[in-house]
């Protein structure tokens, strides 16, 4: 350990990043991010993914998989990576386009022919509307069920989809959502009978040997893969893992799938080389033409790429410092992803964080560094201190959530009616069911996959919940003139009791 550090600040200290080759620079990037794990610890593992159009340059992972057992992370830990999903959905979807099944500029009710839509969504909406965020449609029951709930059988979904699905704007604003995507995967299922799981797998996974990819949380544990466990570094007592753990209900379409660092490898030379790998044809270059060319224009950027661009069909189409990029993030309760190539340069890089809020930072921090490094960027200097600056602002905020925590607990219930008064079913026709109970002397809620035990809020009859990791939300509860509780309101969604 003292001598990494050493071999650490010899490095950082003395190098002249403008002359370093590829392998110093490699060196140079080992030590930075041994540094950043050592500096903050609450980040409990990272890969980094460097590929160019000859194959692998860097394919590693630092730090811990699994903090209680112990577990190193590899090139082969599996991490969720949450929306980068979408570019491989938006391939596929090139493909059945090119493939004449499911045509991209075809209305999307040509597809949902069955599906009675309460609110007519018009037949202006196409399926490349649904996949560039341009669709103007909301139904955030149905987003919410896939991504945090799962309750989101099929069937019922279509329901949702039917009842709660409105127009909020003319298709064409680009509005980042979920919503298309898994609209989207909706109508595979519908119109190929096929689930949108099992169409990557044929189309991509398969073809490109990516042999530990997979949407189904279940094919993971029945091959006993190792899964990077989710991390949250600002809980009630410091860093903690996150109780909210993907299944195979919430896996969706437009955030679902899990893959390793060396299996990105694969698909990130796919990507820089035209659809190509080991010089062989695996998807028709003018598949790949259409899934990286930018349709729907966007005014910020995300992380190091700040600057405007264009959505493409799943990518984030930019530049870096003028350089193009093709981009996507990824993020989720415990979970942070990064997968970007840079087309002219031929360089492609994947980051992977098992923690995701200064987590998602340091991904941003090396994926800046490579980019600098590949711009020609004197790295050495340009991220002198920035470790510690990080490390700093991680400081600053873990103080700032604690004094959080200890103002919360001083407040007292608010609720007038014993506990006993609250416990019983309420019923959405859109969002389904919250179970309230009793655990711990407070009341507790469920809502499919998502659960937790309440605390105190400000207002009368409320209760503050974090069925969510790292999002407080309340819930209003009524109470009528006979001093029954008959509904309650959360997110500002009315749910009646039903027992």
């Amino acid at each position: 350990m003292v001598a990494s550090l050493i071999a650490c600040c010899l490095i950082i200290g003395t190098a002249d990043s403008q002359s370093l080759n590829q392998r110093q620079f490699l060196s140079y990037l080992d030590s930075i991010t041994n540094k950043l794990l050592e500096r903050i610890p609450v980040i409990p593992a990272i890969s980094i993914t460097i590929v160019n159009e000859n194959g692998p340059v860097h394919v590693k992972a630092y730090g811990l998989a699994n903090k209680s057992a112990g577990i190193m992370a590899d090139v082969n830990t599996e991490f969720y990576i949450a929306s980068t999903t979408k570019s491989f959905m938006g391939l596929a979807a090139a493909m059945l386009d090119y493939e004449k099944k499911i045509l991209l500029d075809n209305s999307v009710k040509s597809y949902l022919r069955n599906v009675p839509f309460k609110t007519d969504i018009g037949d202006e909406v196409t399926i490349k509307n649904l996949l560039t965020h341009t669709s103007g449609l909301e139904n955030s029951p149905l987003t919410f069920r896939m991504a945090y709930s799962g309750t989101s059988e099929n069937k019922e979904m279509m329901n949702v989809l039917a009842s709660a699905t409105t127009v909020k704007t003319k298709p064409g604003k680009f509005a980042y959502d979920n919503l298309g995507y898994n609209i989207y995967g909706l109508i595979v299922e519908d119109n190929l009978h096929k689930r949108w799981q099992d169409l990557l797998q044929e189309k991509i996974f398969g073809p490109l040997g990516m042999k530990h990819t997979t949407a189904y949380i279940s094919t993971a544990n029945k091959n006993k893969w190792t899964i990077a466990n989710p991390y949250y570094a600002f809980g009630a007592n410091g860093p903690e893992e996150v109780y909210l753990k993907k299944e195979d209900n919430t896996m969706q379409s437009a955030g679902g799938l899990i893959t390793t660092p060396s299996d990105i490898a694969l698909w990130l030379q796919a990507q820089i080389n035209d659809g190509k790998l080991n010089n062989k044809q695996i998807f028709p270059a003018e598949v790949m033409k259409t899934s990286h060319t930018g349709v729907a224009d966007f005014e910020k950027g995300q992380g190091i790429f700040s600057a405007p661009g264009k959505y493409a069909l799943g990518w984030m189409v930019s530049k870096y410092r003028e350089q193009p990029v093709i981009y996507h993030f990824g993020g989720y309760p415990g979970y942070g992803a990064l997968i970007s190539f840079m087309p002219e340069k031929k360089m492609g890089l994947a980051i992977f964080v098992n923690e995701g809020t200064i987590g998602n930072s340091a991904a941003s921090l090396i994926s800046g560094i490579v980019y600098d490094w590949i711009a020609g960027q004197d790295v050495v200097t340009l991220y002198k201190g920035k470790i510690e600056e990080m490390e700093e602002n991680y400081k600053k905020a873990a103080d700032g959530s604690q004094r959080s925590f200890a103002d919360r607990a001083k407040r007292t219930s608010q609720l007038g009616l014993p506990l006993s008064s609250y416990v019983g079913k309420y019923q959405h026709p859109y969002y389904g069911d919250i179970n309230i109970g009793i655990e711990n002397n407070a009341l507790s809620v469920k809502m499919g996959n998502l659960h937790c035990i309440s605390t105190p809020f400000t207002e009368e009859e409320t209760i503050r919940v974090e069925v969510i990791p790292g999002s407080g939300r309340v819930v209003y509860f009524k109470v009528d003139d006979g001093g029954k509780v008959n509904r309650l309101t959360f997110e500002g969604d009315e749910y009646k009791r039903v027992n």
